[in-house]
C-alpha cells in the first residue's frame, strides 16, 4: 500500500506589529511493506518579514524540514519506531538540526511500556550543541 500527498499554502498577516507573508509547500509519502511502515515528510516554509515603520526594510526566514520514520512490529506485543529528522533554518537566525531517535512500545495485558531515546545536534554559526534524552514511561489501566 502506498500513499502520496502534497500541497501548498499562502498566508499574509497585515499588522502594525509584525506584518509578514508566508509561502509553504509540503509533501508526505507513506508506504507499507507487509507489517512494516515507512513515512517521509518534506516541508518548506518561506516567510518574508516587513521591518521598520516605512516597511522598506525586510528580512526573511526559510525553513526546510525532512523527516523519515520506520515502524516495525518486533513481536506481537511490541513495536519499534526509528526516526530521523533534519531541520534547516536560514535568514534571521540560521541553524541546522539533526535528530535521530528510537522508540520501543510494548503492551503486556493492561500494562504499557514506552522507551524513547533521542540524540540531537544543533549547528549554529558560532557553536554546535548536542543533547541526549531518554524517557521511560510505564502505565497501567484498571
Amino acid at each position: 500500500r502506498e500513499f502520496l500527498s502534497y500541497g501548498a499554502s499562502y498566508l499574509r498577516i497585515d499588522s502594525d506589529i509584525n506584518p509578514s507573508q508566508t509561502f509553504e509547500g509540503y509533501s508526505r509519502y507513506v508506504r507499507s511493506f507487509g507489517r512494516d511502515l515507512v513515512r517521509l515528510n518534506l516541508r518548506e516554509r518561506y516567510t518574508l518579514h516587513d521591518n521598520g515603520d516605512d516597511r522598506t526594510e525586510s528580512s526573511y526566514t526559510n525553513t526546510l524540514n525532512l523527516t523519515g520514520e520506520y515502524l516495525r512490529p518486533v513481536t506481537n506485543w511490541a513495536t519499534m519506531r526509528l526516526i530521523g529528522d533534519y531541520l534547516m533554518v536560514r535568514g534571521r537566525s540560521p541553524s541546522d538540526e539533526v535528530t535521530a531517535s528510537v522508540e520501543l512500545n510494548a503492551q503486556f495485558g493492561r500494562t504499557e511500556l514506552s522507551l524513547f531515546s533521542e540524540l540531537a545536534w544543533k549547528f549554529l554559526p558560532q557553536n554546535t550543541n548536542r543533547s541526549t534524552a531518554i524517557r521511560l514511561q510505564i502505565s497501567r489501566s484498571f
